[in-house]
């Protein structure tokens, strides 16, 4: 399908690499990911919207290698791209996970976090479900499902 096939170019996030313009992009590339998210998200669709989360975390775990990007040339990535790719960073995982959570109807943000204590500008990304009330951790650089990573800063971001 040619909703699938990525557009093949890299998305450079344009201006200073710094967490505002990060999220930005990701936001857009979430957005431009709709049609395609569509698509797949009833395959990754479970019983509950809590397994659908998990159904997210192992799909990427298993299926999108995680490379980090060097601090001077972030991308962002449409969910056709990420799939053509099978790689990603934290930002790729998130995208992917909004994306598919957001298509299937299920409630989620986009969370910010630094873990170093004298500096609050973030550098870990992670999308965060809200199933029965309660926030479910969708962080595939984590080992575990619903894990989340020590921080000292947080700031969550809707799109």
């Amino acid at each position: 399908m040619d909703i699938l096939k990525p557009k093949f170019e890299k998305i450079y996030i344009s201006g200073t690499q710094n967490a505002s313009n990060i999220a930005k992009n990701i936001k857009r590339a979430i957005l431009e990911s709709g049609p395609a998210s569509r698509i797949v998200a009833p395959k990754l669709k479970g019983k509950s919207k809590f397994l659908t989360c998990f159904n997210v975390y192992i799909y990427l775990r298993k299926n999108v290698k995680y490379v980090r990007e060097s601090g001077s040339l972030q991308t962002a990535k449409t969910l056709p791209r990420i799939i053509y790719d099978k790689y990603g960073d934290c930002k790729h995982y998130t995208t992917f996970a909004c994306s598919i959570l957001n298509a299937l109807g299920i409630k989620c943000f986009m969370r910010m976090v630094s873990q170093n204590y004298y500096d609050p500008n973030p550098t870990h990304i992670y999308c965060v479900a809200i199933v029965n009330g309660e926030e479910v951790i969708v962080d595939p650089c984590m080992k575990t499902f619903n894990n989340e990573c020590q921080y000292k800063y947080k700031y969550n971001l809707k799109f």
